[in-house]
């Protein structure tokens, strides 16, 4: 199954390390779309709760363009 969703082409992720020490990292492209989806799934939210509409989501030959949006 595929879903298309909007995610952003770039992210600045902040986060503590193992010293508990603030930290952030600018993530762009595929890193910074893998860094939405795990975020999302920290906050109990799926692939498909971003879709626009159900036209967006079905097996790969039946979504016309599988790869996610950027904004």
């Amino acid at each position: 199954m595929r879903g298309v969703t909007l995610r952003h082409e770039s992210v600045i992720l902040r986060y503590l390390d193992e010293g508990l020490i603030d930290q952030q990292v600018q993530l762009n492209g595929f890193e910074a779309i893998i860094a939405q989806h795990e975020t999302d799934h920290l906050n109990g939210k799926l692939y498909v709760d971003r879709l626009r509409s159900s036209r967006d989501f079905g097996f790969l030959p039946e979504v016309t363009d599988f790869n996610s949006v950027h904004v």
